[in-house]
């Protein structure tokens, strides 16, 4: 069975990839930098690397082969809808037999919100390819959350406006896996469903301040902040328009509310409770923040 991981050097991507080739299938990684990407999964048995140009269909068209299943999962950026939109094209001509793509949760309700729009647009794209599908939404990454916190916990300036809000942070261990069994699994099992994956519980940002306190032995805070102040205070670092909008995005989904309902895909699909915010906290925010 042939696997297509477009994405496969993200922060899922990767650990799909990773899971599949430790069950001993064979991968094409679909990227636009083969010696980057080798960097980051190695060299293995059963890994091959195919270097696209996004801006070429016929190019496209040649990383995949009739019958594959694909993933499709690119990193936010300006082109994102461009980007995906031209793999699942480029899929669909070359007749894929499944292809499943990495969403987000709340892409279903009326809430404005950038990464929402940008994942509505690739979604009813891929609903008009005729190809059949599955679309996996999952709350915010807990990795994403820790990533941000270890970046301004050494300066004591984390913090945002997510107010007294929560969310069911999920483990992107967990979203791999799922993913894994999906693609395995196939069309027969899951094609034209869409699945929420969320963690085992919903909490708030100063209670994931308080289990990363707990984790390194020190106090860790989350300050809150009015969300004009924090934009500011996100632009003044330099950071780029976009980044700012997506971290402001975040903070949206905690604040309102979007991802409070803990969903039982996670478990059901997996065989297996998710893993709470507390187990990724407790095994990497040491070493990350020693590493900032």
């Amino acid at each position: 069975m042939s696997f297509v991981v477009a994405g496969g050097t993200g922060t899922v991507g990767s650990k799909i990839t990773r899971e599949l080739l430790g069950q001993g299938h064979q991968v094409r990684v679909l990227t636009r930098d083969a010696e980057r990407a080798a960097e980051r999964l190695g060299h293995q048995d059963g890994l091959e690397f195919f270097q696209i140009d996004l801006t070429d269909p016929g190019r496209l068209v040649g990383g995949f082969g009739k019958g594959d299943r694909v993933f499709v999962g690119l990193g936010g950026s300006p082109t994102q809808v461009q980007d995906e939109n031209a793999l699942i094209d480029a899929a669909a001509s070359a007749e894929v037999e499944y292809l499943v793509k990495l969403s987000c949760e709340g892409v279903d309700t009326g809430t404005e919100n950038l990464i929402l729009d940008v994942h509505r647009a690739v979604e009813g794209h891929l609903a008009d390819s005729g190809i059949p599908s599955t679309l996996v939404r999952p709350s915010t990454f807990i990795d994403t959350i820790v990533s941000i916190a270890s970046q301004f916990i050494p300066q004591d300036a984390w913090g945002g406006n997510s107010a007294d809000g929560v969310c069911t942070f999920v483990d992107t261990r967990d979203v791999a896996e799922v993913f894994a069994s999906l693609l395995r699994q196939g069309p027969e099992a899951h094609a034209g469903r869409a699945y929420t994956l969320t963690g085992p519980d919903a909490v708030s940002m100063s209670q994931v301040a308080e289990l990363i306190s707990t984790a390194v032995s020190r106090e860790v805070r989350h300050h809150e902040r009015a969300e004009s102040e924090n934009e500011s205070f996100l632009t003044g670092l330099g950071l780029p328009p976009l980044q700012v909008a997506v971290l402001l995005g975040l903070d949206q989904f905690t604040r309102e509310g979007i991802m409070s309902q803990v969903h039982g895909d996670t478990h059901v699909l997996l065989g297996k409770p998710a893993r709470p915010a507390a187990a990724f906290i407790n095994e990497t925010v040491a070493e990350l923040l020693s590493a900032s």
